[in-house]
């Protein structure tokens, strides 16, 4: 990497920190739901890259935040607010373990 790109911290709005809660209660404490995100959807996404069709998989199965995966160039892809429900929910469990040592 040739140079790193600083940039201001901004917190999250009260509406997507509101969305990534009720995601967690949704989806990431409720085992059906759990499983219900991981369904295939009935119509496949075509990677904006490279034009192949993309996978719909959870992030990874302790975040089962949905997330499209390029079956040929391997990209990952989120859709609106994604990103940022995944980062609220990894930056709140961070705090939580800092918090019970």
């Amino acid at each position: 990497m040739n140079r790193i790109i600083a940039r201001r911290e901004i917190g999250f709005s009260a509406d997507l920190v509101k969305k990534a809660e009720a995601f967690e209660r949704e989806r990431l404490l409720n085992p059906a739901a759990r499983r219900k995100s991981a369904d295939p959807r009935k119509t496949r996404l075509i990677c904006p890259s490279c034009g192949c069709p993309m996978i719909p998989r959870p992030f990874n199965y302790q975040y089962v935040v949905p997330v499209d995966k390029c079956g040929s160039c391997g990209r990952i892809w989120f859709d609106a607010d994604e990103l940022e429900t995944l980062q609220i929910l990894i930056e709140r469990a961070r705090t939580d373990e800092k918090e019970r040592r």
